[in-house]
This record gives structure tokens, C-alpha cells and sequence, in this order.
């Protein structure tokens, strides 16, 4: 469902927004409380959309219901929803200034983005009939030569149906059913199913083998689905369009070559991100300006500040410039250690990334207020910073990091390669862009394995006494403050942590004697003190790495 505050300004959407309202245009039945963007925790959207071991996600519902049991086709529209959330992720990280509503964004989201994404799934289905998105292509087709309107579209999809219903076959309450149907009706996928399990029983005297039953139900669905699947997505663009404009925006689509120019995926890309900005920003002036002031690297202070926001007040009434401002500012405080007064600047950023596109300071700022928050002695439940690391995701452009597969551990020189969790990936990219800014002498880094660190030497003394046991609570207690790290992982996987959350750089890597020493300490007591940890991983890494089978040679 397309949603929109009054209070807030055009922006692209989030690739999990535009997923909610697909979702819903599909007619996939779930709460407004399972919506992915309504879910507090980023590892819970991941799950909701990618699935789990336990369930399989939206993105595997919304496949099998556009492809049906077509693989090939199926890895196409995923490889399209993979492009999608690629250039929507990306171009969210570039600061978008405007006065222009929210509901303006989204208008043209859908013209410039969305609309030709959908023409590309629906030309790709013409490659592979009988799906659902099949169905919806040549019900488009239609409705295109026949020059009508959203109306007229709801006569083509009845009579599609009725077309496909076998010659002779009567299935009143099937039709009385249809007929029922208008272009403002909200069918749930799973009233669908039932209205077709009922059909079924409905013809299946009137049709000679269960095959052809099977392939005439099947044929029905498909065009079943795509008719309120299509009437749903024009319904829901009504709130920021005209209604008959998204039919024909599609089928306009479908009649042209969208890529005439045979124009590289780069470049089509770059076409839409300018098209887009010049609808609200026309020669990024206000952008470049934007820009300016957050890379501005004048020797500041604090009145400094105070005048600059002062002389902006006089010619920028509506705050455009404020963000920007506030993030100059901030990061000199927490360059000079003023962090109660870079706090105020940061919470400023993040509480306006709601209504706003700011573009990676958004990600930034939420990145050094975790690193800050990791940084008080108050200890920290795991996701408890949740609402910043979603901003920060939801802010930050993709970057794919390459790396090796696996990594050396006491137990090998080629372990597998540690997997934390998004939440814990990001708050230890935190710590390292905290870390890496010019603070003066005497500003203390992010330390986030100081509780541990300070524990660490006396625990490499208790694995070598007799009749010593490391606690169940202190085992499960994060090594990682903030994180689910425990600290059998981190001093299993310490080559990889230290890298992850400190870098290479000796000036940006706080003092750790308690790990120094661990990493000085011959390779048997490292696992000494693996298995003193926790014994049923450490034997469980012994079988993973074979350890058992050199032991019995």
C-alpha cells in the first residue's frame, strides 16, 4: 500500500516500501503489522522478505505466484528484484533537496522507476506463457487495443475468464461470483484460491479427465490472479495519481522498446536518476550547495557555528540547509570530543531521515551516535540500537566486499569464513568509521571489547587451573559490547574481528593488552582456552575441521 505524510517530502522509496505495495497490489494476505518496513528489527525484515530455515519469505511467495513452476523464468523476475533493490539502496544514499511533497515522490517513483520495471518483468514473460505475469502482459495487451479506461479494463479481464472457461461448461456460481467483481474490489489471494477450489467442483463432472480439469483451472488462475492483481496496483495509484494514468503508462510501455538505444544497464540507470533529481532539484543546485556545506572543511569553531546558523535562518525559512549544517557541526564536535553537543547535532540528522532523503550523512550520523552509545558504560541488550541501524542501512549505498572463504583460527589456516549477523555487521562498521575520523590528541576511540579485554588476561590464567569452570552466563555474556558475539567466536575468530572493527591502522586500534596477549599465546593454549570457553562448540569445531580423524591416525 502506497502511504504518504503530509509532513514529509519527496524521497524514493525504501525497496522494502515498494515490496509492501507490491505485495498488497498482488493481493498476498498479510497484516499491516507484518509490512516489512513496520518491523523494528532490520534482521527480521531480511527474514520476512529472504525467509529462514523455518519459513520461506515474501520475495519466495511473490515468485510463486507471478512464475508459477517456471524456474527459468522465476530466476529472471528474482535477477529484476535484485536490480531493483541495487538501484533503489544506491540512489537513496544521494541527498535528494526539496520543498516537494511526499506524495510527488512517489508519483514520480512510479513514472520514472517503477512503471519501467514492471514493462520489463511483463516483456520477460512474453518469453515463457502460462503464468500469472503472462496473463497480466496479454490482459494489458488487450485493454491497449481496445482504448479504454480503468472501467473498460474490468470488462477485458471478464471476458478473458469467460473465455477460458471450456466451451459448454456452465459454472453459474463461478459466474455469479464474477459478475459480482468490480474494478474497486480488494480479493484477497486466498478468496481467490478458495473461489477456484469451489470451480473445481463446480466443472469437474463437465470435463472429461483430470488433466485437461487440471490445465483449464490452472489457465483460469492465471488470468484469475493477474486481472484483480492489476485492478489492486491501479487502485492503490490512485492516492498520488489520475486514475487511468497507470494502465496506460504500462501498456504505453509495453507497446515501445524501453531501450531503443540499446543503452547499457549503467546507463539506463543514470537516465532515471537524472530524470528523477530534475523533477525536484533542476541542475542540482540545491544539491551541490547541500554538498558544499557537509564537505566544507574550514577551520571552525564553536561560535563559528552559531553564526552560520544564524545567517541561514535569515535565508533558509524552511530548513533545507539544516541537516547539512548540522552534520558539519557535529562531526567537528566529535573530532575535538565535544560528544554532548555532537549528539544534539546527530539526533537532529536522524530524527529528519524519517520525512527526508539526506543521503549518506543520514547513515553517518546513525553510525557514529552507535558508535557513541557503544562507547557508555551502560551495557547494551542486543538490538537495543536497532532504530539507528535502521536508519543507517536504510541510508547507506551497497558495497560488496570482497573477501577470501575462509580465514586462520587456532583450529586451522583455513577455517570458514565468520558470518554475524546484519545487526552485528553494522555495528562494528560503525566502530570503524568512528575510529577513522581526525580527532584531536586525547580523544579516546570506540573500544567495544573493553569489558572483555579487561577480563581476558585473568581468564587465560583460569583455563589452566584444575577444577576452574567458565559460567553459562559469562559464556552466552557478548564479548562484543552491543553485539551477539560471544566469546568463544570473537577468540576463535580474533583475526577477523580485530580486522572488522579496528582496521590496520596501529593509530586507529585502542589499547587491548588482554587480547595482544592472546594473540602471543602458542596455538595449543589458544585452544586450551577455546575449550575452557565452551566445550560443546570447541568439540564441535574439533569434528568440523577433522580434528578427530587425525587424531585416530
Amino acid at each position: 500500500m502506497i502511504a504518504t505524510q503530509s509532513s514529509a517530502y519527496a524521497r524514493l522509496p525504501t525497496f522494502s516500501a515498494v515490496i509492501d505495495a507490491f505485495a498488497s497490489g498482488l493481493g498476498l494476505a498479510r497484516n499491516k503489522e507484518d509490512a516489512l518496513e513496520a518491523l523494528g528489527s532490520f534482521s527480521g525484515r531480511i527474514d520476512a522478505y529472504s525467509g529462514s530455515p523455518n519459513r520461506p519469505g515474501l520475495q519466495q511467495d511473490i515468485l510463486v505466484l507471478l512464475t508459477g513452476s517456471n524456474e527459468v523464468l522465476r530466476r529472471v523476475v528474482k535477477a529484476r528484484l535484485l536490480d531493483a533493490e541495487s538501484a533503489l539502496t544506491n540512489t537513496r544514499a544521494v541527498p535528494l533537496v526539496t520543498l516537494a511533497k511526499e506524495c510527488e515522490g512517489w508519483r514520480r517513483f512510479v513514472e520514472v522507476w517503477a512503471i519501467p520495471w514492471i514493462t520489463e518483468l511483463l516483456n520477460d514473460a512474453g518469453q515463457y506463457p502460462r503464468s500469472v505475469l503472462d496473463s497480466a502482459r496479454r490482459l494489458l495487451e488487450t485493454h491497449a487495443a481496445c482504448g479504454g479506461d480503468t472501467k473498460s479494463y474490468l470488462v477485458t479481464w471478464k471476458a478473458a475468464i469467460k473465455r477460458a472457461i471450456p466451451q459448454g461448461v456452465s459454472a453459474p456460481e463461478f459466474r455469479s461470483i464474477l459478475a459480482r467483481l468490480d474494478h474497486r474490489s480488494q480479493r484477497k489471494l486466498t478468496s481467490i484460491e478458495t473461489d477456484l477450489v469451489n470451480l473445481r467442483q463446480e466443472i469437474q463432472n463437465e470435463i472429461p479427465t483430470i488433466e485437461a480439469l487440471d490445465a483449464d483451472l490452472e489457465k483460469i488462475r492465471h488470468i484469475y490472479i493477474a486481472g484483480i492483481a492489476t485492478m489492486r496496483l491501479f487502485a492503490a495509484a490512485t492516492k498520488i495519481m489520475p486514475e487511468h494514468d497507470l494502465p496506460a503508462l504500462i501498456t504505453a510501455g509495453l507497446k515501445a522498446d524501453i531501450n531503443v538505444r540499446g543503452d547499457s544497464p549503467r546507463e539506463v540507470y543514470c537516465r532515471r536518476v537524472h530524470v528523477y533529481w530534475n523533477t525536484f532539484d533542476p541542475g542540482l543546485e540545491r544539491s551541490l550547495r547541500y554538498e558544499k556545506i557537509y564537505c566544507e572543511q574550514s577551520p571552525w569553531n564553536h561560535e563559528g557555528f552559531s553564526q552560520l546558523r544564524t545567517e541561514n535562518a535569515a535565508t533558509d525559512p524552511d530548513g533545507l540547509w539544516l541537516p547539512a549544517i548540522d552534520f558539519t557541526e557535529g562531526y567537528w564536535h566529535l573530532c575535538h570530543g565535544r560528544n554532548d553537543y555532537a549528539k544534539q547535532c546527530l539526533q537532529r540528522i536522524v530524527d529528519s531521515a524519517g520525512g527526508r532523503q539526506l543521503g549518506e550523512i543520514a547513515a553517518l550520523a546513525a553510525s557514529f551516535l552507535i558508535a557513541l552509545r557503544l562507547n557508555e558504560p551502560k551495557v547494551l541488550k542486543f538490538e537495543m540500537l536497532n532504530p539507528l541501524v535502521r536508519i543507517r542501512i536504510d541510508n547507506i549505498s551497497q558495497r560488496i566486499e570482497p573477501h577470501l572463504d575462509h580465514i586462520p583460527t587456532p583450529f586451522s589456516a583455513r577455517s570458514p569464513w565468520p558470518d554475524p549477523s546484519f545487526y552485528d555487521q553494522h555495528l562494528m562498521a560503525s566502530v570503524i568509521i568512528f575510529n577513522a575520523l581526525p580527532r584531536i590528541a586525547g580523544v579516546p576511540l570506540c573500544n567495544p571489547l573493553r569489558r572483555f579485554d579487561a577480563m581476558l588476561l585473568d581468564l587465560i590464567k583460569q583455563s589452566g587451573q584444575a577444577g576452574t569452570r567458565f559460567s553459562e552466563a559469562a559464556r552466552n555474556r557478548p564479548a562484543i559490547e552491543g553485539t551477539s558475539v560471544k566469546p568463544y567466536q570473537l577468540l576463535r575468530d580474533h583475526l577477523y574481528y580485530r580486522d572488522v572493527l579496528f582496521g590496520r591502522d596501529p593509530s586507529k586500534i585502542p589499547h587491548l593488552p588482554g587480547m595482544d596477549n592472546y594473540c602471543m599465546l602458542p596455538e595449543d593454549e589458544k585452544l586450551r582456552l577455546l575449550r575452557f570457553v565452551d566445550p560443546e562448540q570447541f568439540k564441535k569445531d574439533l569434528q568440523s575441521h577433522d580434528w578427530d580423524k587425525a587424531a585416530s591416525t
